[in-house]
């Protein structure tokens, strides 16, 4: 059998070369099938065709991004705001102990505790106010908000006034879509005399950019003997 099999390539050698060619673009095409097949779901590649993909996955050797998921996603905001609220005032801001899914833990706490652990971040001594930190739910529609409300972002309210009523500070909600600035909602009340160029009324609540509320004065944020930046 191989003897004929060698006397055959010896006496076509151009068309032995075409076999060879054939049968290895086949094995080649069963392997980028399987490999097509096998691909992982991701939302950070959109391939045109086969070969985006064969070129990008195979070739460059890319891994999937994995979606984060909210928890993380909550997470990360809320220590994006520590920093920069510690950077603001030279103070130590921190995440909550239980952060997010903290009540079953903090009420039954003694005062002194409710106060220190009450919101997402943890504050220094002498800031007036208790903060509720959201983050993502891009899928609250701002332009719409006035016409008929929105529940999720009311609840988002109420959870920080149930804040305020359990550490005696007053309400501050924080909130970061993606790719977006820092809004601030907090009581109007409490703005008293202070004005912004830039805010928006919902409710009895004003919504202002972080940037802008941070550059009020020291005395707004902190009891009269934490003041520190006048």
């Amino acid at each position: 059998m191989m003897t004929m099999i060698t006397d055959w390539v010896n006496n076509h050698p151009y068309l032995t070369v075409v076999v060879i060619g054939v049968i290895f673009n086949s094995i080649v095409n069963v392997v980028r099938a399987i490999a097509w097949r096998n691909r992982p779901h991701c939302s950070c590649h959109e391939f045109e065709d086969f070969d985006d993909f064969i070129s990008d996955d195979i070739v460059n050797k890319k891994k999937p991004q994995k979606k984060v998921n909210g928890k993380k996603k909550g997470s990360r905001t809320e220590l994006d705001l520590t920093k920069i609220l510690t950077e603001r005032f030279g103070q130590s801001f921190s995440r909550s102990v239980g952060s997010g899914n903290r009540w079953s833990q903090v009420d039954h706490l003694p005062k002194h505790a409710r106060e220190v652990f009450s919101g997402d971040l943890v504050v220094p001594a002498g800031f007036r106010f208790v903060i509720e930190s959201k983050g993502g739910y891009d899928g609250i529609d701002m332009s719409s908000i006035f016409v008929r409300g929105n529940s999720e972002l009311d609840s988002f309210l109420e959870q920080a006034t149930n804040d305020s009523k359990r550490c005696g500070r007053k309400p501050m909600m924080c909130w970061k879509k993606t790719r977006k600035p820092w809004l601030v909602f907090i009581l109007t009340e409490e703005l008293g005399d202070h004005e912004f160029k830039y805010s928006m009324k919902y409710g009895k609540w004003t919504a202002v950019a972080l940037e802008h509320l941070l550059k009020l004065p020291d005395s707004f944020f902190l009891e009269t003997n934490q003041a520190i930046n006048e």
